[in-house]
Parts: structure tokens; C-alpha cells; sequence
């Protein structure tokens, strides 16, 4: 049985990057510190500060002008991109297995995540997006660290958690006694990170949080649990199940996001993720999705709401006149005289794996049986 306590000890001995990103990461909690300092230890590091000369160069900040200093960099980054650019570095190194599919799934999770908590605390307005970012690049940390620590133990987990319709945190705590949420909040501690990211990290998977209570204050935590859901609504994270419930609606219209906007999220993805090319390793090309237009209609609002989001992710139009749709997704029967049509059951209620599993692979079929040349979703 492994423990959490030997995988942190074997951090201490093994840390997975150079001593100058750890200095440098201490010297962003420092609130004494400045770049003079933070230029200094990048000087015992030439490729480290490449890295950071490439970051700040990236489309991401925008700049007209090239950088040629590190001086420079460190100053444009500030330590909020610093602290962001040494954790994903991190993050990565332990998921760079090119031969694991998982790795590069949950690579791809957390880099999602982390744009869509950016776009919500920026149109909330409420926390700082770059806070937001990162908190959102590393709520699955103590998952990352697993599967690289403990890779066999790790797949068998997942495989239990398919096979039995269990979400795998709980799989986790029923095996190992701890989850990726409790190893992950022993790493930020470990690393001495700010008390927001250990909170973040910890509580992700906490249903109180993802409850609506309006004499509750989790800003950013909820921020952080509403993107990770939508994460798993887009086509390139998660391509055999639907993992969010009606609950998680209503928690996105208590944080003040509606509907277009969540749809608009998806949408904007792709634009997103690029943007992060030079800032982050291994970052992933979206690729093209099928052209179908998709009508439906549903009795249920939070059905719907749901059924357009799982829609919008996979990269699909959706139409409001059933004359310009191919695609139709309806939950009456009498409609089945309509030519192309799915008979939808399901998000009712907390909704069911199996209705989610059931419902995705008739998409799956229906998309097969009736386009040529577009690649399922």
C-alpha cells in the first residue's frame, strides 16, 4: 500500500525541477522581494531563463517590441507569471510520459481549466484572472505527482473508477486512504504556497463548496470547481462521458455566469490554449471539429442548458429552427418522425453515468452512421 507520506518524502529528495526555480518560487511569496533578485538566481540558470525570455516574448502578454533581457522579463512576467511559468513546468514533469494517453488527457484538463477559470474571474471581476489561472493549472496536482510516483496503482484506480460508475477521488480514499485533493494540498504546503492555492487544491472536490449558499464566500474556489466541470464538457478532455450535474448549473448562475457566456467559453478555447504555445510546455493543438448543426428541444431548462454546453464543447452549431438542423435532440416521442433525431432521457435529476455513457455513444453511433469524412467527436 502506498502512503502519502512517502510520496512527499521522495518530493524532498527528488524535486522535480532545478533548485532555481524552487528559489524563485519561494522568492514570489516573499513580499520584500523584487526583480533585481529574482534576475539574479535566473542567472544561475541559462535555461531557465530562456524559458522565461520565451514566456514574456509570447502572444500571451502581448507585447510589440522584443524582449532581449531577462532583466526585462522577469519584469513584464511579474511574479504572478513567474510563480505560473515554475508550476507548469512542474505539473509537466511529472505528466511528460509520452507514451501515457492519461498524462496528456490530464494535461490537457488542467491547462483548460485553468484558461476557463481566467475568462470567469475576469468576467466576474471579483478575483485576480492570473490568481485565477493558476489555481486553475493546479487543482489536480496531487493527481499528476500520482500517476508519475505510482503509475500501475494509479491506472488500476481509473479502471475501477470506469468500470464502477465511482468518481475517482472516492476510489482513492476507499484504496489509499487519501485522495489527489489531500496529496495535493500536502505538496502546495510542502512547496509554501500561498494559503489560497493549498484551499483550492484540497477543497476542489468538497460538495459543500459546490453548493449554492448565499452566506458562504468561496469565490474563487467556486470558480475554480465551475471551470473544472465545464473542463470536462470540451471534446478534446473528455470524449466518453458527460461528468457535471444540474447542481453545477445552478452554481454557475449563482456565480453570476449565464448561459451565453458559458457557451461562449467553449467556443473561445481553442484562441485561448494557443496563446499559452510559448509559455508552456506540451501544450496541445485543438483539433477541427465536425460541421453539424444541431436543433433541440427539451422540456427541462437545466436539460437543455446542459445538453448545449455538452454540444457547444464537442464543436458542433447549434441552430434555433428545427428547418436548419441536421441533428435533432428531443426528449418527446412523438417527435420521432423527424429524420435524424436522438431521444434524450437523461440530466434529469443528479444524472447517472450509465445515462451519460448511453446517451454519448448514440451520438457517437448517430455521428458514424451519418457523416462522411468529419472525424467523431
Amino acid at each position: 500500500m502506498i502512503k502519502l507520506e512517502d510520496i512527499l518524502k521522495e518530493l524532498e529528495e527528488i524535486p522535480p525541477l532545478p533548485a532555481a526555480a524552487f528559489e524563485l518560487l519561494e522568492l514570489t511569496n516573499d513580499i520584500h522581494a523584487n526583480a533585481g533578485k529574482a534576475t539574479s538566481i535566473l542567472g544561475k540558470d541559462p535555461a531557465l531563463s530562456l524559458k522565461v525570455l520565451k514566456a514574456a516574448n509570447s502572444c500571451k502578454y502581448g507585447y510589440s517590441r522584443h524582449i532581449g533581457t531577462v532583466s526585462q522579463a522577469v519584469v513584464i512576467l511579474g511574479f504572478e507569471g513567474l510563480r505560473s511559468m515554475i508550476l507548469g513546468l512542474a505539473i509537466y514533469k511529472f505528466l511528460d510520459k509520452k507514451s501515457d494517453p492519461y498524462c496528456q488527457h490530464l494535461w490537457n484538463h488542467l491547462l483548460i481549466t485553468a484558461c476557463l477559470s481566467k475568462m470567469i474571474t475576469t468576467k466576474l471581476g471579483q478575483e485576480d484572472p492570473e490568481l485565477g489561472f493558476l489555481c486553475g493549472l493546479i487543482h489536480d496536482i496531487g493527481k499528476a505527482v500520482l500517476i508519475n510516483k505510482e503509475p500501475e496503482i494509479y491506472s488500476q484506480l481509473t479502471e475501477r473508477s470506469d468500470l464502477e460508475h465511482i468518481p475517482l477521488y472516492q476510489v482513492e480514499q476507499n484504496t489509499l486512504g487519501f485522495t489527489h485533493a489531500d496529496l495535493g494540498r500536502e505538496i502546495c504546503r510542502s512547496w509554501q504556497l500561498p494559503g489560497v492555492f493549498v484551499r483550492n487544491v484540497s477543497l476542489h472536490h468538497n460538495k459543500f463548496f459546490s453548493k449554492v449558499d448565499p452566506e458562504e464566500t468561496n469565490d474563487l474556489l467556486q470558480t475554480v470547481i465551475v471551470a473544472d466541470n465545464l473542463a470536462k464538457l470540451f471534446s478534446v478532455c473528455d470524449k466518453r462521458v458527460v461528468s457535471i450535474s444540474p447542481t453545477t448549473l445552478h452554481l454557475f448562475k449563482h456565480r453570476g455566469i449565464d448561459q451565453q457566456f458559458l457557451e461562449e467559453c467553449l467556443q473561445n478555447l481553442p484562441e485561448e490554449i494557443s496563446k499559452l504555445q510559448d509559455s508552456y510546455p506540451g501544450v496541445f493543438a485543438v483539433e477541427s471539429q465536425p460541421d453539424i448543426k444541431v436543433f433541440i428541444d427539451l422540456k427541462d431548462e437545466l436539460q437543455e442548458s446542459l445538453m448545449r454546453l455538452f454540444l457547444v464543447g464537442k464543436g458542433y452549431q447549434l441552430v434555433s429552427n428545427k428547418i436548419h438542423g441536421e441533428l435533432f435532440v428531443t426528449d418527446e416521442e412523438d417527435k420521432a418522425d423527424l429524420e435524424n433525431y436522438l431521444f434524450c432521457d437523461f440530466f434529469s435529476n443528479d444524472t447517472h453515468y450509465n445515462d451519460r455513457v448511453m446517451f454519448t455513444n448514440r451520438l457517437q453511433e448517430w455521428i458514424s452512421n451519418n457523416t462522411k469524412g468529419t472525424k467523431p467527436v
